[in-house]
């Protein structure tokens, strides 16, 4: 996966956009947009009043798995919970389900490196340190140089292969909310098993996190003080959001395809209406409406009002798009940048092509053909 980009709004809410373009090995183009997966049922997540929702960019199956595992140890810890109606435990926060998901990402890169190590030499990590492994019911010692470096280099992650190296760049976040924290994230790298707590505003992980750090970072310092402490609006936060990631797509590969947008609010009574999320035309329209602003072919109220049309107040698709041209100075130029053409000459190719040219009818010959 591309790219994992995040925004915290305040204290109660958020969001986290990831896109669906995937390069296999570098030479394979994919879309894959399951990459942000909430880990809660909306009963669990009403019964612990919290949301998680767990982002990965690099490796797809390398996330999956980690869904998957900490969806099962969670199930299971809610229905004993629920059947033991005695003994309450305290509810989880976001920071035990950020461990779960760091040790089942240190349980998924054990066993592949196992894996591997038996693949070349028929022994395991454990056998390694050891210096001996069974076969067979014979003991042999690892003694040749030439396998202890190569062991050795797969253990930390420096063994080279095509495969190895997009497993190397699977990197994951944690984000959403808990009653205890508030709106949170953590950082989960392959390379080393770890979880950190994000203590940023944002998050950027992936191909395109440069792009993402750079708009985050000209947006931040035009914040004050009070304004980072009382927060923005959900409105201009997704805002920023989406422009963030539009930066990213125009300098780095792997960062094209639609987005998928994950929003998350604190302040909901219910799942329901805590987790949000907004993926194909919805994503698509509001991606649209933040590249028309950044053009100049919309004003940036008009920008902020449709995207509230579109994400927030749930009007139709059509009716925000027709208002999306109805208010743009150009509405062909609009047109044409929306299908992917280069920005220059834009205006200049509107003016030109504003009418078709009328088709021109063949006359009917009115000789007779010679029989």
């Amino acid at each position: 996966m591309g790219m994992v980009t995040s925004l915290k709004f305040d204290k109660y809410c958020g969001a986290v956009l990831v896109n669906e373009e995937f390069m296999n090995v570098r030479y394979r183009r994919k879309l894959y947009l399951d990459s942000a997966q909430s880990l809660l049922t909306a009963e669990m997540a009403d019964a612990w009043n919290m949301e998680a929702v767990y982002a990965g960019c690099g490796n797809p199956g390398v996330n999956q798995e980690v869904v998957d595992i900490v969806r099962a140890q969670l199930k299971e810890r809610f229905e004993k919970e629920t059947k033991n109606k005695k003994k309450p435990k305290p509810s989880p926060s976001l920071k035990d389900v950020g461990l779960m998901c760091a040790h089942a990402l240190q349980k998924i890169v054990r066993r592949d490196m196992d894996l591997k190590l038996h693949l070349f030499f028929g022994f395991q990590a454990d056998d390694f340190n050891r210096g001996s492994y069974k076969s067979d019911g014979q003991s042999y010692e690892i003694k040749q140089d030439k396998v202890k470096k190569k062991a050795t280099d797969i253990i930390h992650h420096r063994y080279s292969d095509r495969n190895q190296n997009l497993y190397k760049e699977t990197r994951g976040e944690l984000f959403g909310y808990d009653s205890k924290y508030g709106i949170s994230a953590y950082h989960l790298d392959i390379t080393n098993g770890n979880v950190g707590f994000n203590m940023e505003a944002y998050e950027a992980l992936g191909n395109g996190k440069y792009g993402v750090e750079t708009s985050f970072a000209r947006f931040l310092n035009n914040v004050t003080y009070p304004m980072r402490e009382r927060g923005v609006c959900r409105i201009y936060g997704m805002y920023e959001l989406i422009r963030a990631a539009l930066a990213a797509r125009e300098a780095f590969h792997c960062t094209g395809g639609n987005f998928n947008i994950v929003y998350v609010d604190g302040r909901g009574k219910n799942h329901k209406e805590r987790y949000t999320e907004f993926v194909d035309e919805q994503s698509r329209l509001a991606m649209h409406i933040v590249q028309a602003c950044e053009t100049e072919y919309i004003s940036k109220e008009d920008m902020l009002d449709l995207l509230n049309m579109a994400l927030y107040e749930g009007e139709k698709r059509q009716k925000v798009e027709k208002e999306l041209f109805a208010r743009s100075t150009n509405e062909r130029a609009l047109d044409l940048i929306l299908r992917g053409y280069k920005v220059h000459e834009v205006a200049e190719m509107a003016t030109k092509w504003g009418k078709a040219p009328a088709k021109k009818t063949a006359k009917k010959s009115t000789k007779r053909r010679k029989k």
